[in-house]
């Protein structure tokens, strides 16, 4: 037994493969808002705080915001305005890539804050890549 088709049931499914097509296509330039998390410590060796520096400037540089956790612990608990100058002073190097949006929190043992790129960051790294790209083809 052969099943009929109606003439209009095609005609909706060639429609709704168009819109789910064009969902695709939508989702595809969609930009997610990454989120990249840094841990120091307030006795970072100043090798190790410039690396960190950099990877967070990398970071800010594709677009994507920046947590910076600084672990505090024994008897770096006591003062925490020590933990609050080193996160002024990677806001100061950071100044030319990115500004803060939650300035630096005491949380129980630990200071947070996030670091967000200035507009359009990400858009400029992405037409990079893109030329880097098409020069290598």
């Amino acid at each position: 037994m052969r099943r009929r088709r109606c003439a209009g049931s095609s005609i909706s499914g060639k429609y709704k493969y168009e819109q789910e097509k064009r969902e695709r296509e939508a989702r595809k330039h969609q930009h997610a808002t990454k989120l990249k998390e840094i841990k120091i410590r307030l006795n970072i060796d100043p090798h190790d705080y410039e690396t960190k520096v950099n990877h967070m400037r990398d970071f800010l540089g594709d677009g994507m915001k920046v947590k910076v956790t600084m672990m505090l612990r024994g008897r770096e608990n006591a003062h925490p305005e020590y933990g609050n100058k080193m996160m002024q002073k990677i806001i100061e190097n950071l100044v030319d890539c990115g500004r803060p949006e939650v300035m630096p929190k005491l949380m129980g043992r630990s200071i947070t804050m996030m670091i967000s790129p200035h507009r359009g960051a990400g858009k400029k790294a992405g037409e990079a890549k893109r030329n880097n790209e098409e020069d290598e083809t």
